[in-house]
């Protein structure tokens, strides 16, 4: 089984989606089918609803399961989920993406000792009139 190499993360309506249609248009660049695939963490809205997908209690074959197998041209797996960028557990001192990473019961499993965290970050300006739009 191939580890993920990279976890993009970044606010809405920063370019999440266009720069990783940019990636992905690489061959050698695999992405989940869905963009957002939400194992380590759920949107804000499905949180305060109560409706949580608990992707990451599916396990780390299935999040594997949602990426395509890294052989023939396909050299490097990841995803962009903007809804890692707002978790507590991402954000708190007991950090699930860290955690995940380094605990000795769960052991880089689901992400290589490489892990490249990718950060989409908005200018200012543009962000406010997005918003508007």
């Amino acid at each position: 089984m191939s580890l993920v190499d990279f976890i993009g993360i970044g606010a809405p309506k920063c370019g999440t989606t266009w720069f990783s249609a940019q990636l992905e248009a690489h061959p050698q660049i695999g992405f989940a089918p869905d963009k957002e695939v939400y194992y380590f963490a759920d949107t804000i809205l499905r949180r305060i609803a109560g409706q949580e997908l608990r992707c990451f209690e599916r396990g780390e074959s299935w999040y594997h399961e949602q990426f395509p197998a890294a052989v023939g041209a396909v050299s490097c797996r990841g995803e962009f989920c903007p809804a890692y960028l707002y978790t507590e557990e991402a954000a708190g001192p007991d950090r699930r993406l860290q955690a995940r990473h380094q605990t000795a019961a769960l052991p880089a499993a689901a992400v290589g000792d490489d892990l490249l965290m990718v950060l989409v970050q908005p200018e200012r300006c543009g962000r406010l009139l997005a918003g508007l739009v």
